[in-house]
């Protein structure tokens, strides 16, 4: 069985996007090209080339399960991935299929649309789950994720912090991802909502902040050294994490927004 080929699927992925994406479409086909799209996503996720016959519907097949050469999906994520994709075929099988008669709403797409940002930022948990993000993780690595759709990143740092909850680094960024999709209001209203469990979470030692600054630190033009996370000036996660909403530089510009269309979060 050959791998997946993503240059061999690109030129269909982005005919599929466009179409999802344009308004002159009627929502039940756009409904049918999210559905492609996301077969190929699990493609993409299974490492399944054009040669292996696959379908949606087939995730719930345990014979199809066997006949992957690797099953490197534990039991909960594979239960995740056909949790996403039930959501999806809900309303795109219809779309598909003649039975239903009735035009479909926006707010279906809608729903499609967000089980099809679960299916991506599932695959960056993945990522994640291999290269775990750290206090000292690569800034290319930190500006790279920064430059997801804030959606993306919301859902990707959520799904982290239920196996990880005590990762500064996560929490960090799933600051900024709340205040990017909700503002900042959202944001203290989550952060007060587990405050307890927030509080608790042990603070990084002198020699662990001195490390981080030598690591991620980045000097200005004036020849400061500029951290992201300011460690020096606090003694606790939660009084870190008020002061990261508090900045006015923490920019709320991108306040729910998904992007302009659904092409641009993708491109």
């Amino acid at each position: 069985m050959d791998n997946f080929d993503e240059n061999e699927y690109t030129p269909r992925i982005l005919n599929m996007i466009k179409a999802a994406d344009n308004d002159d479409n009627s929502i039940e086909t756009k409904l049918t090209e999210l559905r492609k799209y996301a077969e190929i996503n699990v493609r993409r996720i299974l490492n399944l080339g054009s040669d292996f016959p696959f379908t949606l519907g087939e995730l719930k097949n345990e014979k199809f399960w066997g006949r992957l050469n690797d099953g490197n999906l534990s039991k909960e994520r594979k239960n995740e991935l056909i949790e996403i994709i039930d959501r999806i075929k809900k309303l795109a099988n219809e779309a598909t299929h003649t039975q239903r008669t009735e035009e479909f709403s926006f707010e279906e797409y809608d729903e499609a649309l967000d089980a099809i940002f679960d299916l991506i930022a599932y695959q960056f948990v993945d990522y994640f789950n291999e290269y775990p993000m750290k206090l000292t993780s690569q800034n290319e690595v930190m500006s790279d994720f920064s430059l997801l759709p804030p959606i993306i990143r919301f859902k990707t740092l959520d799904r982290l912090l239920r196996d990880d909850p005590e990762n500064i680094q996560v929490l960090n960024k799933f600051i900024l991802a709340i205040i990017k999709t909700t503002g900042k209001v959202s944001a203290y209203l989550w952060l007060q909502n587990n405050e307890s469990r927030i509080r608790s979470i042990q603070y990084p030692t002198n020699s662990e902040i001195t490390n981080y600054i030598e690591k991620c630190g980045v000097e200005n033009s004036s020849g400061l050294i500029e951290i992201s996370i300011k460690f020096p000036c606090f003694d606790n996660v939660y009084d870190l994490l008020e002061n990261k909403i508090d900045d006015p530089n923490t920019s709320v510009n991108e306040q729910g927004k998904l992007y302009d269309s659904f092409e641009s979060a993708f491109t």
